[in-house]
């Protein structure tokens, strides 16, 4: 049953050093993903971006 295991988004958060960047339009990823990156945000490296309508936002 692959949702019992964790992904590619998941797993990048056990590799230490690493940068993660996701796209946060709620489109690309999903709610619950979201808030698990500003849960960790203080344990990971991570940069915020605003997405514009070239992203599909209007």
């Amino acid at each position: 049953n692959a949702y019992r295991y964790a992904g590619v988004v998941e797993a990048a958060y056990l590799i230490e050093n690493i940068t993660v960047e996701i796209i946060a339009d709620g489109v690309h990823l999903p709610k619950p993903l979201l808030q698990l990156v500003i849960n960790l945000r203080e344990l990971i490296n991570s940069s915020v971006y605003r997405c514009n309508e070239k992203c599909g936002n209007k």
